[in-house]
């Protein structure tokens, strides 16, 4: 069984406008903004690589398509939080500490759903987070890697690791 906790201390949604997202469809925000989450996964099953490769982009456009028309973000935010994914069959839990997100201009329509350039469906988007010295064993259970701080930045094609040791 799957269990998912979630607690979220501080929201802040600005430049919302009803009426557009109620008569429009089309649901626009000038700032979405998540201050100091907490999300917890315990049981989580192990992933089939086949579900993981098959998740494109379009699967994204369709899960809100009977929704909205069109979905604009101009700026998101997760400031601060904590993250621990806790895996059946593995030997230690992956948590996450000072988890920061930012993504600019996220746009969810047609022509956004043609394109292929703008990872996420946004212009930027940054993951960065602490790890509390996670570590996980090579396929070859001679060597194990520890890592202790993870980020990545889609603008500048880049994912960077600090403290990585094997």
């Amino acid at each position: 069984r799957d269990v998912l906790s979630f607690g979220i201390p501080g929201l802040e949604i600005n430049g919302l406008e009803l009426a557009e997202v109620w008569y429009d469809r089309i649901l626009e925000v000038e700032r979405f903004a998540i201050q100091s989450p907490s999300i917890e996964l315990v049981n989580f099953p192990e992933v089939d690589q086949r579900q993981v490769d098959s998740l494109a982009q379009s699967d994204w456009y369709d899960l809100v398509d009977n929704i909205f028309e069109e979905v604009l973000i101009r700026e998101f935010q997760v400031l601060g939080g904590n993250f621990r994914l806790d895996a059946q069959g593995q030997a230690s839990a992956f948590e996450a500490s000072d988890l920061r997100i930012y993504i600019e201009d996220f746009q969810l329509n047609d022509s956004a759903r043609a394109r292929r350039d703008n990872p996420f469906y946004a212009a930027e988007l940054q993951v960065a987070l602490n790890i509390s010295d996670y570590s996980f064993e090579l396929p070859d259970s001679s060597y194990a890697v520890q890592i202790r701080k993870l980020g990545i930045s889609a603008a500048d094609s880049a994912i960077f690791a600090d403290s990585v040791f094997l």
